[in-house]
């Protein structure tokens, strides 16, 4: 970019070339070598899709799959909007690493390109994915104070690569591995491909008898085989052997967990179900524990929060937590934000109130609740990181938090054969704000749908946003949430200067001369936004 204003926006389409074959698979990750810029918003327009943003910060990760909608050639599969961070005139190279692709020629014969991982930069030369002539879609000229960076950056990646193959060699000789549906020792994004190809009955794909009892329960990540093992009301049509089974939602579910949105919970049976719970004897103490994994097998901490919601209620609303910490009492009992992850459990232990002498009062089909968060590296955490907005005119909109003002609706519909179809742009489709609606506006372009903050407005919120069909599918609806946010207040405040360990704790409001010298002591400013979420 050239001359470019801090504040300032634009954005990049994500863009293969499949030729005459059509793309069915795509796993892209998108590096931005410069802090000048940062992705503040990505859409895409797949059913089986998702766009992961600052997850690490200089990171986008574009993945989808069960692409029904025939496309070929050029194909656009995501468009990142980036935020201008300083007043620069630069080149800033963004590097796309393909990490999966599949596409199926006239015949289905299927070419997977997941072995190359090679990075792409813009504008150097092409390269070939089993067989698939990937070519230039930006001309640049790269500046050469850019070669070294770019070379360190790639030569990095390479490391990273190399270590995470490592990893998945060990884990395939070594141990199960969580959402491994193909059975080629680790999980990526050609497994939620197998799910989609399990859910539909594709050739190879209808029985499920070949299958070992772990690669069957991948089938099934949102675990309903656990509470309902005879239950297959939920699996594919014609579907004759039981669970556990794939389901639509588990599609959906298991492109979360790669997309880092969601978390594996490790349970493989009814048994460990019921050993999450153990019941004390009087007085006692009540524990939970569940094991929650990321999407490479590996223990998470930093980025998810676990809470249990215990359905008691009169004096046990009183009990008293020894692991974990009580969070707050909620419509249907208590609720308690787990410890952990100790070797990938969280853990929760309580007794009963002290007004009882810590021992339980007795209560029948007491039921509990495991709520997973999960947060990014800007700590934005919710349903699948809800899009959040916010007015133009509010600080939250500027650097650095950098909130969008507008968010891009989808509409996909699923039909029985597993077949979608974009009605975004459908005269069929009604979108209305069912709650919320003084605050956002929904505007149908030529070209997209879009929610919006209402300038001039006030106040914050979840905004409820509906789309129906009611000449075409009275009875369906979808919903999606956009939450607008806001600053609520600032503080400033005066810490000593140089910093050590525990002076953000102290005030420094005076400014004195420092015994037998001339030099005046110093101080650092810290100001701190709190949003209205």
């Amino acid at each position: 970019f050239t001359s470019t204003a801090a504040g300032e926006t634009f954005s990049v389409p994500v863009q293969i070339e499949t030729g005459s074959n059509t793309l069915n698979l795509f796993d892209i990750l998108l590096t931005i070598v410069d802090t000048d810029v940062v992705a503040i918003a990505c859409s895409i327009d797949f059913f089986v899709a998702s766009c992961t943003i600052n997850d690490p910060p200089t990171q986008v990760l574009i993945t989808g799959t069960a692409v029904s909608t025939n496309q070929s050639g050029l194909v656009t599969v995501g468009m990142v909007t980036l935020q201008v961070q300083s007043e620069a005139s630069a080149l800033s190279p963004i590097i796309g690493t393909i990490q999966g692709l599949q596409t199926s020629d006239s015949s289905s014969e299927i070419s997977n390109a997941r072995g190359n991982q090679v990075a792409i930069v813009a504008g150097q030369g092409t390269h070939e994915l089993s067989g698939l002539r990937w070519r230039r879609l930006l001309e640049v000229e790269v500046m050469a104070a850019y070669e070294s960076r770019l070379a360190d950056t790639l030569a990095q990646q390479q490391r990273e690569l190399d270590a995470r193959r490592a990893r998945r060699y060990l884990l395939q000789t070594t141990m199960d591995v969580l959402g491994d549906v193909n059975r080629d020792g680790f999980f990526d994004t050609f497994d939620v491909q197998a799910l989609v190809n399990w859910v539909v009955g594709s050739s190879g794909y209808t029985n499920p008898t070949r299958l070992t009892t772990f690669q069957r329960q991948q089938l099934d990540p949102t675990l309903d085989f656990l509470t309902s093992p005879d239950d297959t009301s939920k699996c594919p049509q014609g579907w004759t052997y039981g669970t556990p089974c794939p389901h639509t939602q588990d599609i959906v579910y298991s492109n979360y967990v790669y997309a880092n949105f969601y978390r594996w919970m490790k349970l493989s049976s009814p048994e460990e179900v019921d050993a999450a719970v153990s019941v004390p004897t009087e007085p006692g103490v009540l524990t939970f524990s569940v094991p929650i994994y990321g999407k490479d097998n590996t223990v998470v901490s930093d980025s998810t929060v676990v809470q249990f919601e215990i359905g008691v209620t009169g004096d046990n609303l009183q009990m008293q937590w020894s692991v974990g910490t009580y969070v707050s009492s909620s419509d249907d009992g208590v609720l308690v934000m787990a410890s952990g992850p100790c070797s990938g459990v969280y853990t929760a232990s309580g007794t009963g109130p002290t007004s009882n002498g810590n021992a339980f009062v007795a209560e029948s089909e007491v039921g509990f609740v495991v709520i997973v968060k999960t947060y990014d590296s800007n700590g934005a955490s919710g349903n699948q990181r809800p899009t959040k907005i916010s007015r133009s005119s509010d600080g939250a909109a500027n650097s650095p938090i950098n909130t969008a003002t507008s968010s891009t609706l989808t509409v996909t519909a699923t039909f029985d054969d597993g077949t979608t179809r974009d009605f975004t742009l459908d005269s069929r489709s009604t979108y209305t704000v069912t709650s919320g609606g003084a605050l956002v506006e929904v505007t149908v372009g030529t070209s997209s749908v879009t929610a919006s903050v209402i300038e001039g407005t006030t106040g914050f919120g979840a905004v409820t946003i509906e789309v129906s069909f009611p000449t075409y599918a009275s009875s369906i609806t979808a919903t999606t949430i956009v939450t607008v946010i806001g600053v609520s207040s600032v503080a400033l405040s005066s810490n000593p200067y140089p910093t050590y360990n525990g002076s953000s704790s102290f005030t420094e409001s005076v400014l004195s001369l420092v015994q037998c010298t001339h030099t005046y002591q110093r101080a650092v400013l810290m100001a701190t936004a709190t949003l209205s979420d």
